[in-house]
């Protein structure tokens, strides 16, 4: 089935309300890609996976790129890392707004207590990231 006579539809995901979906959305938003290597590092987690499909399914338009990686042992492993695509990163910071200090505006701790559509962060307060 062809569709590409219908235009695009605008992103519209709906913001986190869990804290390890907002650690990752920021971090993505940031422009950094994801292993889980990096997240077990940075929060402890191993749900990764979790997360990013909970975070598909508030509409966040995730990539994953899978590769091929040699483990500690010397084995073949593969591993998904997570972004989001350069132009859907453009978009994204278009409709949220940019930071000064990390390209992104993350919106404040008030502003993820309400599952709302992507658009109107409440302050400047940022939600501390993978760093």
């Amino acid at each position: 089935m062809q569709l590409s006579f219908l235009p695009a539809l605008p992103l519209a995901p709906t913001w986190p309300t869990a804290p390890l979906m907002r650690r990752a959305l920021d971090a993505m938003l940031a422009g950094k890609t994801l292993d889980h290597a990096d997240f077990i590092r940075k929060t402890g987690s191993w749900r990764l996976a979790a997360v990013i499909r909970d975070l598909r399914r508030l509409g966040w338009p995730v990539q994953a790129t899978d590769e091929a990686t040699t483990a500690a042992d010397g084995h073949r492993q593969d591993i998904a890392r997570y972004s989001f695509s350069a132009d859907t990163l453009a978009e994204l910071r278009q409709a949220i707004g940019e930071c000064p200090h990390c390209a992104h505006k993350a919106p404040g701790r008030d502003f993820f207590r309400l599952a709302e559509p992507l658009g109107q962060p409440a302050a400047d307060e940022g939600v501390e990231g993978l760093e």
